[in-house]
This record gives structure tokens, sequence and C-alpha cells, in this order.
């Protein structure tokens, strides 16, 4: 069950941090126990377990990876979830944090804002777990209480070795779709008798897109409204048992009096609905078998809700450790670690990989005339433009500063040159503002180059792209230039 109030342990061996985010949580309701380091820690998690630990990386004797990997290795304490900070902020840092099983990173300094944000996002998390296991023990007892039916209680049995099974393979996933062909198999065996759909919200629209269906003759409606189905009118679930009723969801009443009793279930999480689990075709024999059937479908969409909220943060922190923030282009630990992959793919395929380095002409003074803000809304203006450019299979990638780089896998020397002068003349056609003012027109310096033709690796290829780009500067800049293999 979900506690009255929160508690949160802070390690951190800086004092002025312990006050700083002392107080920043306790004004907000939270029970908070601070501690200066790793030792003290672990020993005070042994006589009371949080709800949630912020914990400092860089400590002596015992830093917070150490902390964090003795946590997880224990039973009592594996499921606390913890949030790391630090002042370190590589890629590399951040990737052993997550691989030592914290749930978070926050970066010094931080801001208020951030803090409570994340905590209050990974306290509902544990929360929702805590729903879930409070709902499996209920279950239990159901199952416990049905003794007398042997065929009942092992069909009551079957389902909750599919829940448990299905939550494993749920943690397992590691993106949306793969979680949803996974499940797939355990909704058409719990659900075999009642056709299903599953569908999640578009927040930006508010309709209802359909992801997976099972069983004979399932809903055929690819999109459903939101507005207009039952369980979204404050109800959360909604079991439709009478075809006469007037109240039915506008994608069932056409059809209703076929399909009676049908089940809409929210895919409820704190933050708000993410989706909808819709059954048909619901047992009519008893009372007692449609409330079982409701609440397996209660606990199918809590599982299913738990984890895709779980995926949606986990992917939302995965994408941004691999995208530039400003410019939402990728950045250079993602294009190092594709690389090597398109790479090896063009060897043995014995194609060629295009190679364009290029600069945005006298960026200096942009920012010395409209100031860094300025500056910032040309290169993201900018990354748009290069985003909207490139092809599905190419790689457009921040490189440091105003010099980006584009990766165009299957294109030759010539093809290159000729995408990065179609990207040089649409550059001079872009117009970008800031604050309501334009900030005049841009050119752009390239320089290009192909593997294998100008290197066996990328930093060479980049090397040969790099000095065809200083080539373009000293010859006038706005132009194109092709490398030029060494004698």
């Amino acid at each position: 069950m979900t506690r009255d109030v929160n508690s949160i342990l802070i390690v951190d061996d800086t004092p002025d941090n312990l006050r700083l985010l002392f107080n920043i949580l306790s004004e907000q309701g939270y029970r908070v126990r601070t501690l200066p380091n790793g030792e003290l820690a672990l020993r005070a998690v042994e006589k009371e377990m949080p709800d949630l630990i912020l914990l400092d990386i860089m400590m002596p004797i015992l830093d917070g990876y150490a902390v964090c990997e003795q946590l997880k290795a224990n039973e009592q304490t594996r499921s606390i979830p913890v949030i790391f900070m630090s002042a370190l902020s590589d890629v590399f840092d951040k990737v052993k944090a997550f691989r030592t099983g914290g749930v978070d990173y926050i970066t010094k300094p931080f801001q208020a804002e951030e803090v409570l944000a994340r905590v209050a996002t990974h306290l509902t998390l544990q929360d929702t777990r805590r729903q879930l296991q409070a709902q499996n023990e209920q279950l239990q007892a159901v199952n416990t209480q049905l003794e007398r039916s042997i065929d009942e209680l092992e069909k009551r049995n079957l389902e909750m070795r599919l829940l448990n099974r299905m939550s494993a393979f749920l943690q397992r996933a590691e993106y949306e779709r793969e979680a949803i062909d996974l499940i797939l198999p355990f909704l058409r065996e719990l659900f075999a008798d009642h056709p299903g759909g599953l569908y999640l919200l578009q927040p930006q629209t508010s309709k209802l897109q359909q992801v997976a269906t099972w069983g004979k003759e399932p809903p055929d409606e690819e999109e459903l409204s939101s507005e207009t189905c039952m369980a979204f009118a404050g109800t959360r679930v909604y079991l439709a048992e009478d075809p006469e009723d007037r109240f039915q969801c506008a994608h069932c009443h056409q059809s209703s009096a076929g399909i009676i009793p049908y089940l809409c279930v929210q895919l409820m999480t704190r933050g708000g609905p993410i989706g909808l689990l819709h059954l048909r075709n619901g047992p009519d024999t008893s009372e007692k078998a449609r409330d079982h059937w409701q609440r397996l479908a209660m606990m199918v969409a809590d599982n299913l809700a738990l984890a895709l909220s779980n995926l949606g943060l986990r992917e939302e922190l995965r994408e941004r450790a691999l995208r530039d923030p400003l410019t939402g282009l990728f950045n250079r630990y993602y294009l190092y670690d594709t690389l090597e992959r398109e790479m090896s793919r063009a060897e043995r395929k014995k194609d060629s990989i295009g190679f364009i380095l290029l600069d945005i002409d006298y960026f200096k003074k942009y920012n010395d005339t409209y100031g860094h803000h300025g500056g910032d809304a040309l290169l993201k203006a900018f990354g748009g433009l290069l985003q909207r450019a490139i092809r599905r299979g190419d790689i457009a990638c921040r490189f440091g500063g105003e010099e980006f780089l584009l990766v165009l896998p299957e294109a030759s020397l010539e093809e290159t040159y000729r995408r990065a002068e179609t990207l040089r003349q649409q550059a001079q056609e872009m117009e970008t503002h800031y604050e309501g003012k334009p900030l005049g027109k841009i050119t752009l310096s390239a320089g290009v180059a192909t593997f294998p033709e100008f290197g066996r690796n990328s930093d060479n290829v980049i090397a040969a792209a790099d000095q065809a780009l200083y080539q373009a500067k000293t010859e006038g800049r706005n132009r194109v230039i092709r490398a030029v293999r060494e004698a």
C-alpha cells in the first residue's frame, strides 16, 4: 500500500548539498534523512529502509557505485530506487550508474525543479509497484477461497503463472514495440475466450491507437477517441452488461448486442492514462465470473501500465544520453558507437559511406551580435534543417560547437558531394528568428570524403573530410570541397 509520507535518504559528503536537498525535499512534505558517507548509509538502511535514496558518486572510502552495488546485492534492499547525483556528466559515468542499478542520474549543480520532478517520478513508480504487489496478494487470497473447485483453482493458478511470466517478460523488454510483441501470446492465453485489443494514447490528439489484437473477431477499429470511451469518463473501468443501456462506448455502440458484456480498462499511471485494454464477449454465467474477469483485466492493465511507463522513462533517458540537447541531433557517443557497425556492414557488402563535415561560416559573428541565446537559436534551427534533409538510415551529428557531421551509408563521393552542395544551398535560404527579429542569412563550408576510399577507419575518413573543410575555408568559405587522396 502507498505510505502516507514517503521517506528519502540523502547520502553526500558535502554538507552544503545535504542542507540544500534537505530543505528542498522537506518543504514538499517528505520525511528526509541525511548521511555524509556510504558506510553509514548501508548501516542506516538495514535499520530503516527508505522509499528512495539520493546517492552522491564521488565520496571517500566507499563511492556511490560501490554503495549501490551492495544495496542491489541485498535481497532486502535491492528494490529501493537509487538516484545518482554527481558533477560527472560524461556518458560513460551515466552508463556505469545505470549498470550498477541506479534508476536515474542528476548532474550537479542541480535545480530544485529537476530534483523534485525526478524524485516524484520514481516515488510514483515505487508506489505503483507496491500496489501491484498488493493486488497480486489479493488475487492469491481469492484463489485460496476457491479451493472447493479444483478446475477453477487450476485456472486461477494458470492465470497467476501467466501474469508472473508476463511481468518477467516485460522486465526484459528494452522498447515499447518489443514489450507489446512479448506480451501478446500471454494476452491470447489469459483472454482466450474474449477477443480484445490494446490501445495506446496519443497525447497530442487524445486518440487511442491500436497496437495489438487477439481472439476470434477482434475489434477492427485501428483508432478510437478517448472522449467517447466510457472508461475515460471518470470511471477508469467500464463494464457494459445490458445491450439496452444507452451509456455505451461509441466504438461498441453500433454492435454492442453481439459483444456484451464488454469491458474497457484504462492503463493508468500516476501521470495520467496512457492507454486502453478492451475486452469483448465477457462471461455471462454469473456475477462472480464477471467480477473475476474484471479483476483479471485490471491486473493485466496495471502490469502493462507500469511496464510501459518504465519503458517510456528509460527510452527518454536513453534518448537524452545519445542526443545533443540543443539541436536534437546525435552526439559523438552515438556517432562512434554506430560508425563501427556501419563500416563493418559496408565492408561486407563492399559499399561506400559518405562523410560530410560542415561548419557554419562566421558563426562567432552571430554570437557577438545576438548573444549566446541568439547563437543557440541559430544552431537549433540548423539542426532542424539537417534532420529534414537526411534520408532514413543517414546519421546527422553535432560534432562540436558549430561543426556538424553527416554520415551517408551507400553514398559514393560524387553523391556525397551533391548532397553537401544541396545542403549548402538550402542553408542559404534558411530564415531564422530570435525574439521576433531575423538573424540574417548563413552560409556553410563543407568537406566530403568516403569510406573506404579515404581510410579504413572512421578517424582517417573524418580527417580527410576535415582537411577538405579547411581548404573550403581558406578558399573563401561558402563552398563544398572533395577530399583528395595523397599521392
